[in-house]
């Protein structure tokens, strides 16, 4: 059951969760309603009171629906699953987790969330769930596509894969790309 009183709607709340259970962590970034900052003594203690993290989870008050680049990125770095908790209009809603330590959600009917079951994570997963290979992943910043960059061939292209000629006969899980 997901408590929502543990968070504030106005600012950034953030947390652990080790041991099964959330630990709420005060949240110390100098721009608390846009970001949040966990001290390292908090892991620390955390880690040695209970072994292994489990998650950091943190809220998006009125902010995106998805990670931010840098929660990408960060959760990458940390190597643990995080937990969003989107806050829109003083409501707090269910959280939901990514990373490639969380369950990977059905591939057919799953809902489109920017750098999680983005594109990219849809190749991402089918290749871990049906091949058994885990393609890297690459955080991809908010609204990439309006520069004008192909940003989808650029990460197909550096987790391995290359362009060969729409006459060639296809193979089990060759990709078609619609740029």
């Amino acid at each position: 059951m997901f408590d929502r009183s543990i968070i504030d709607t106005a600012r950034e709340s953030c947390g652990i969760v080790a041991g099964g259970i959330y630990h709420r962590i005060d949240n110390t970034h100098g721009e608390p309603e846009e970001h949040f900052r966990i001290e390292p003594a908090a892991w620390v203690n955390l880690t040695s009171r209970y072994g292994e993290i489990q998650a950091v989870c943190h809220s998006h008050p009125d902010g995106p629906d998805y990670p931010s680049y840098d929660d990408q990125v960060t959760q990458m770095t940390t190597a643990v699953a995080w937990g969003i908790t989107l806050v829109r209009n003083g409501v707090a809603h269910e959280p939901f987790f990514f990373g490639d330590q969380v369950p990977i959600p059905p591939l057919k009917g799953r809902a489109f969330r920017h750098g999680v079951t983005d594109c990219f994570g849809l190749l991402r997963d089918c290749y871990r769930l049906e091949r058994g290979i885990t393609l890297p992943n690459f955080p991809r910043r908010e609204e990439w596509w309006e520069s004008g960059d192909n940003l989808l061939v650029d990460l197909y292209r550096e987790a391995g894969f290359e362009q060969v000629p729409m006459s060639c006969e296809w193979l089990p899980y060759d990709c078609a790309l619609a740029t």
